[in-house]
């Protein structure tokens, strides 16, 4: 198993709200973050294209398959909306790609 995804299942959430999947608050954008933990418990699946994105990348082992995931991400059909696009409620490819970086040098 790459370290990425330990790094990112690793149980390290909130102990005042534990019900958001590990690794998605590192990596969604600031603003999101405190929303994320009013909204995931009236709809759990609000993140799932985010998450989806967070499993993907932590099977991968390259940067170059990383990025090529991080840019389908970024351009898929379903974060152009205004919430996901304009508001980016969403995981910020940034800081999943300093993440992944960070595993990768350690």
């Amino acid at each position: 198993m790459p370290k990425f995804r330990l790094t990112l299942l690793r149980p390290a959430w909130d102990r005042r709200s534990r019900l958001h999947p590990p690794g998605l608050l590192k990596t969604l954008h600031a603003p999101t973050r405190w929303l994320a933990r009013l909204i995931l418990p009236f709809n759990p699946d609000v993140f799932q294209l985010d998450l989806e994105l967070i499993e993907i990348s932590g099977r991968l082992s390259s940067r170059t398959k990383f990025e090529i995931e991080a840019h389908d991400f970024a351009v898929d059909h379903r974060n152009q909306g205004f919430w996901r696009g304009k508001l980016r409620q969403r995981v910020s490819t940034h800081h999943l790609r300093r993440l992944f970086r960070k595993v990768q040098r350690d």
